[in-house]
């Protein structure tokens, strides 16, 4: 649905959209225990208190970079719940949002599209566009927040934790 996701950032989005269907639909913080016999499965951290946040990542591996993604959808469901919101809508707001994302997106893309399918960040703290905007800005993706590639691969990125005034 999405154009474009390979590539330094998008591919790194691509390969933590993948994480997220599985940790969404499975209720499990980590991808492949079985097949990688490791409780973290085949990512370096399992997702619940995932530690790095978006200026630790560097564009070297569209697997590592890709994490983060996963993390932020994690954070997201246990919004979600915590709302008594189901994860079903945090798939609907991710699948939908999808129609709102540019080719070859940045992280701060993804937020934005999320975030425009769940009604906007201007429905208050407890509305799904701000919970959202919340779970990605706890990750550096917040309101200022940029990334690039450079040339090579490497990533620029000036990481943010704000948020929206309507989300405060």
């Amino acid at each position: 649905m999405i154009g474009s996701m390979s590539g330094c950032m998008s591919g790194a989005i691509g390969e933590g959209a993948s994480d997220a269907v599985s940790i969404l639909l499975n209720g499990d913080d980590a991808v492949g225990e079985y097949s990688y016999n490791s409780s973290n499965g085949i990512r370096r951290y399992r997702y619940t208190n995932y530690p790095l946040r978006y200026n630790n990542l560097t564009g070297t591996s569209v697997h590592n970079n890709g994490e983060l993604f996963g993390a932020i959808l994690w954070r997201a469901r246990e919004k979600y719940l915590a709302a008594g919101l189901s994860v079903d809508q945090l798939l609907s707001d991710f699948v939908g949002g999808m129609k709102y994302i540019p080719a070859a997106p940045r992280y701060e893309q993804m937020r934005d599209g999320m975030v425009q399918q769940a009604g906007g960040a201007t429905g208050g703290p407890t509305s799904r566009g701000c919970m959202l905007y919340k779970s990605f800005a706890e990750y550096g993706v917040g309101q200022g927040a940029s990334g690039r590639c450079t040339s090579g691969g490497r990533w620029t990125v000036t990481a943010s934790t704000t948020v929206p005034t309507a989300c405060r």
